[in-house]
């Protein structure tokens, strides 16, 4: 536990650090499959936010911008330079407005199925396009997910999803000044091509890769897809790789 943060691990010091950072209503547990491949090839973390997996709930629902002063407290303590973040989902939206508001903490992003489209700008939008998804996902993907929905309960997820509808992350894209990668599953109905190709033209350095027969957990299904996806910006985290120009 650091910061109130439990989280799952495969540490490798010295090796270029990952931090995983989970989507709505789940927890580090759905990068079980990621965590496996990364495995003696990084120094990687993956924290349940504040409210999620096991770690404490508090009183309110925290909304985005309180999500990503969690994950920077966290990232300050484990002291591990300045990691890649992944983000999965509203996770996607927890590490972009972290890379803004404190740019210092990040060396890439990685955005997997990124959050929220504007073209759904409604939450019963949203839930349908979520109750799709559920059926395209990888059917072992489907238990871990409901025990994470049922541990949190409709309430939190409701009024976190409410603060990810208010969150313009279309605004902070191009505020972003680290490499950045999309990753985007072909059968995604949350986050569609048309959105991740807009997402990624916004960034500033950033760069799409689209996994084919992936829905919106491509790190769950795919991961070694996933993780080939990140070797560019892994290599950038090497020691004496030169980083890019501001």
């Amino acid at each position: 536990m650091r910061r109130g943060l439990a989280y799952r691990a495969s540490r490798l010091p010295g090796a270029p650090p990952i931090v995983l950072v989970h989507g709505l209503g789940v927890s580090s547990s759905y990068f079980r499959p990621l965590l496996r491949v990364l495995d003696g090839r990084a120094d990687v973390v993956a924290p349940d936010l504040p409210g999620f997996g096991y770690t404490p709930a508090p009183r309110e629902a925290l909304g985005i911008g309180a999500l990503a002063d969690a994950l920077a407290s966290f990232l300050e303590e484990l002291e591990l330079g300045r990691p890649l973040l992944l983000g999965n989902s509203l996770g996607c939206q927890v590490v972009v407005d972290t890379a803004v508001r404190r740019p210092e903490l990040v060396g890439a992003l990685a955005l997997v199925g990124p959050t929220i489209d504007p073209a759904a700008p409604r939450l019963l939008n949203q839930a349908a396009r979520l109750i799709v998804d559920g059926f395209r996902e990888h059917p072992l993907a489907v238990p871990g997910l409901v025990a994470d929905y049922l541990r949190v309960g409709p309430r939190r997820i409701v009024a976190t999803a409410r603060s990810a509808l208010r969150d313009r992350v279309e605004d902070k894209l191009p505020r972003v000044t680290v490499p950045a990668v999309v990753i985007h599953g072909s059968r995604d109905p949350l986050s569609p091509a048309r959105w991740c190709e807009h997402a990624t033209s916004l960034l500033p350095h950033g760069h799409m890769v689209t996994i084919r027969g992936a829905a919106h957990a491509a790190h769950w299904s795919h991961p070694r897809q996933t993780a080939a996806a990140l070797e560019p910006l892994v290599a950038r985290l090497r020691p004496g790789t030169p980083r890019p120009l501001r």
